[in-house]
């Protein structure tokens, strides 16, 4: 994987995907088979996913493809405008759909009539040449002004900074976070051992701390502004390009006969309308609205002791601080105790262990070599990219059955394009007709760890660990789905199901059962005492959860809405104004006027528009699972290879609907999420 070699396979990908083509074109009604019908479609996607796929990780993991993007995104765009005629084909798309007409989709396996219900689904309605012309220019245009937005969004993110001179301005820090404060700036050249400097950019964790624990307000407001000014700058501002990008997808959706965006990808979700997706989340708000009114009066009872004063409305960089403190004198609890006892070694290795022997896996670590130039890379050594990457292979723990692997790149650098926690494929996994194993998949694991100075002991905090329980979650959907075609994969099951493994596997990092498995103190080796990891999952769906969740509900109510009544709500009106508005009835007052979050939320704009909702969808349906493996056992092995076999395994062979109807046995239920949140 060079960028030398990109060029190469988007050229020889965009030969066979014209091949394909070509071959398309020959197939006639008294020839027509479902192998040079849809599987050929199937194959045509493969060749273009393969290279996306390629090409995405090299960009994002910072391989130094970005010194010539432009050369190999065109050879890309090549290969996808070749994939696009295929599927805008007249001649085909009447030929496939003949085909699928025919009384032989009946024959077919349950996994291949599911393939073609969803290609048939995809492809583009025959519109007459002045519509298809006008939607050709509006999606580059949408492409154009996201790209933008992105562009706006890292150029701030990457280069806002704050350098603290003080230790007293960060009073109530946790040490760790003042550790890697101030390890970050000597990095970067600011502050010595004899006075040293803390730095704070906006792709650090460090802003959780501060927003909870700092005492001195003036600390908190500057970094808050400071995350505020993404996307919210003369230079940078994305609030006219999320307008336009709004007003793009809802002529797109319009000139597709559809009456908003949301209801133009709605058709393979869970929740297959804007409506029905604005119903889940606006009836969850009003669920929990209770008892948001009664926490916002702690606070604002709380913050009227420490000023001295009443305080009628509060600044958005208090709330947290003063919310923390009223759940802290409940709980009696802090979850920052865990963190001594989640080494990162022991913690990683643990983990896998746990949850190898939950599904039934052997997660073996591989030897890696990061080399340089054309030097070659030494035999049974895998080539990583940067010393710090590590590889690992997944198999099945029984037979040895190879899924694939994933690498693990764990610490942030200048050089990668992701300043977050993430899963990405880079290559799908596919088995042959006849159910036999064909290419393994390939994935990696990206989180955005502080890398620990020399001889420093790192230790995780559990939010650390529920991310890497999250997107280790991604990884197993992604690797041990292997089908016949891409779109059998995970990654092409309904949005709103897809994030369902991950948050899984989030929730067992609550569970005491599994937090005296994987913890261990990193001085004494001493497990982690159970009342300690009673106290935690005690506090599970604590103030902080449910500021947490209202977040969440909001960003999805705020996504919905712009992209299910945008002429209604957002057309010619401020957008920051607008998303008050609309935040308002679940927020304190506050006489501040907060730039909209949408400005600095790629989520929203690019990937999960329209469907942010599916992270509260998923919780929903996780707490439901989630009483089926407590009821079992969490160290009970059949409970976890059933849900390997019937969610994982099965990746989009089926409707995501029928895939939790076969792990449960029912439908899903909200019951369980809605006890402990509303106890």
């Amino acid at each position: 994987m060079t960028p030398q070699q990109l060029v190469k396979d988007a050229h020889e990908a965009t030969q066979r995907i014209r091949q394909r083509h070509d071959a398309l074109l020959q197939v006639t009604p008294s020839t027509a088979t479902f192998d040079n019908t849809f599987g050929a479609l199937g194959r045509v996607s493969y060749e273009a996913d393969l290279v996306d796929g390629y090409l995405n990780f090299m960009y994002y993991a910072g391989t130094g493809i970005d010194a010539q993007e432009h050369v190999y995104r065109s050879h890309c765009n090549s290969m996808r405008m070749s994939r696009a005629e295929v599927y805008n084909s007249a001649t085909v798309q009447k030929i496939l759909q003949q085909w699928a007409a025919t009384g032989q989709v009946a024959e077919l396996t349950p996994e291949r009539q599911h393939f073609v219900s969803r290609c048939t689904r995809l492809l583009k309605p025959l519109y007459d040449e002045p519509t298809r012309r006008q939607l050709t220019e509006l999606n580059r245009e949408l492409n154009n002004r996201i790209d933008e937005y992105i562009y706006h969004f890292q150029s701030v993110e990457n280069s806002w900074h704050y350098v603290f001179r003080d230790r007293k301005q960060l009073e109530g820090v946790p040490p760790s976070t003042l550790t890697s404060m101030e390890e970050n700036a000597r990095q970067r050249g600011f502050g010595t051992a004899e006075q040293p400097a803390w730095l704070f950019t906006l792709n650090m964790r460090a802003m959780v701390d501060i927003n909870k624990y700092c005492r001195v307000e003036a600390t908190r407001k500057k970094c808050w502004q400071g995350v505020c000014s993404i996307g919210n700058t003369h230079k940078h501002d994305n609030g006219p390009i999320v307008m336009r990008i709004m007003e793009l997808r809802q002529n797109i959706a319009e000139l597709k006969g559809f009456s908003n965006h949301t209801d133009s990808v709605a058709d393979d979700a869970l929740m297959n309308s804007g409506k029905k997706a604005l119903a889940f989340v606006d009836g969850l708000l009003d669920k929990i609205q209770p008892q948001l009114i009664t926490h916002q009066a702690a606070v604002m009872q709380e913050a009227s002791r420490q000023c001295g004063r009443e305080v009628t409305q509060i600044n958005p960089w208090d709330y947290e601080y003063y919310s923390h403190i009223v759940n802290k004198s409940v709980n009696k609890f802090s979850i920052s105790e865990l963190r001594p006892y989640l080494e990162y070694e022991n913690t990683l290795k643990e983990t896998f262990k746990y949850f190898g022997n939950l599904y039934g896996l052997t997660i073996q670590e591989l030897p890696t070599t990061c080399v340089q130039g054309d030097t070659p890379c030494p035999a049974g050594h895998v080539e990583v990219w940067h010393p710090d990457i590590r590889v690992f292979s997944v198999q099945d723990a029984a037979s040895g059955k190879n899924y694939g692997a994933f690498y693990l790149d764990a610490y942030k650098r200048s050089s990668r394009k992701f300043s977050t926690s993430c899963s990405y494929p880079i290559r799908i996994g596919t088995t042959t007709p006849t159910g036999q194993p064909g290419m393994p998949s390939l994935a990696a694991l990206v989180l955005d760890l502080n890398k620990p100075a020399p001889g420093n002991t790192q230790l995780l905090s559990h939010l650390e660990l529920r991310i890497l329980f999250h997107e280790l979650g991604h990884i197993f959907h992604m690797l041990l789905g292997n089908a016949e075609f891409a779109e059998q994969s995970s990654l092409y099951i309904a949005r709103d199901f897809i994030e369902l493994p991950s948050t899984l596997q989030e929730q067992h990092a609550w569970e005491a059962d599994v937090l005296c498995k994987i913890g261990r103190h990193y001085r004494t080796g001493e497990p982690l005492p159970r009342e300690m990891a009673l106290k935690a999952t005690d506090s599970r769906h604590d103030a902080d959860y449910l500021n947490l969740l209202t977040q969440q509900l909001m960003i999805a109510k705020l996504d919905l809405e712009m992209h299910t009544n945008y002429r209604e709500k957002f057309h010619g009106k401020n957008l920051d104004v607008v998303s008050k508005q609309l935040y308002s009835p679940y927020f304190p007052p506050s006489d501040t006027v907060s730039p909209s979050i949408i400005r600095r939320f790629p989520h929203c704009v690019e990937g999960y528009d329209a469907r942010y909702y599916s992270y509260i969808l998923a919780e929903v349906m996780a707490a439901d699972m989630h009483e089926e493996f407590k009821r079992h056992g969490f160290n009970n092995s059949a409970i976890g290879r059933n849900f390997r076999k019937t969610i994982l395994e099965p990746g989009n062979t089926r409707p995501a609907v029928e895939l939790y109807r076969n792990f449960m046995g029912r439908g899903v239920s909200s019951a369980a999420f809605l006890q402990h949140l509303l106890k």
